[in-house]
């Protein structure tokens, strides 16, 4: 987990806009945005709860587009875990691919900048 949230710090310096999206309640969005401070790591958040919407559904992405000022969804990266929300947000129009291990999130990352590995 730090070896991303370390990648993702180096995303935003390479002047990526970087927003954390998870499908959360209320109070648990709370505590992962305020006390473990990722509010300091990502640039933005959307989760469920802000949304209206869960993930994977196509109101989720629309939320996200609307929220985020997005012009272009091909200018919209989503990483996840979950297929079926890179699935979903692949028929929205984002670029999207499966986060399924560091390594390939790394290589990918690499085209903002040589020194993120």
């Amino acid at each position: 987990w730090q070896d991303v949230l370390s990648l993702i710090t180096d995303l935003r310096k390479a002047g990526v806009f970087c927003v954390l999206s998870t499908n959360q309640e209320k109070y648990r969005m709370e505590y992962l945005w305020e006390k473990l401070q990722l509010k300091h790591m990502f640039d933005g958040r959307l989760s469920s709860v802000d949304a209206g919407a869960l993930k994977p559904s196509r109101a989720f992405w629309e939320k996200a587009l609307e929220k985020f000022e997005i012009g272009d969804k091909f200018s919209a990266v989503v990483w996840d875990s979950d297929p079926l929300a890179v699935r979903e947000a692949l028929d929205f129009g984002f670029k999207a691919y499966v986060y399924s291990d560091l390594k390939t999130f790394t290589t990918w990352s690499g085209q903002f900048s040589g020194n993120l590995q």
